[in-house]
């Protein structure tokens, strides 16, 4: 398996826990595109960003 397709998955895994509703994709080109849609609030983004860094810097799936 890929290095973006763990991350996608642990990414899909954590933010689905928390925001089952929402839909992700992530475009693989010469740099990784993450793209999230359904959020409405502010709050919600925030979440999400911290949701991204935990699992960025937590490195549990590579």
């Amino acid at each position: 398996m890929q290095i973006v397709d763990a991350f996608q998955n642990e990414i899909d895994r954590r933010v689905k826990c928390v925001f089952p509703d929402i839909k992700m994709s992530i475009k693989k080109r010469s740099t990784t595109v993450v793209e999230f849609m359904g959020f409405n609030k502010e709050s919600d983004r925030e979440t999400l960003n911290g949701i991204l860094q935990e699992v960025w810097e937590g490195g549990s799936w590579h």
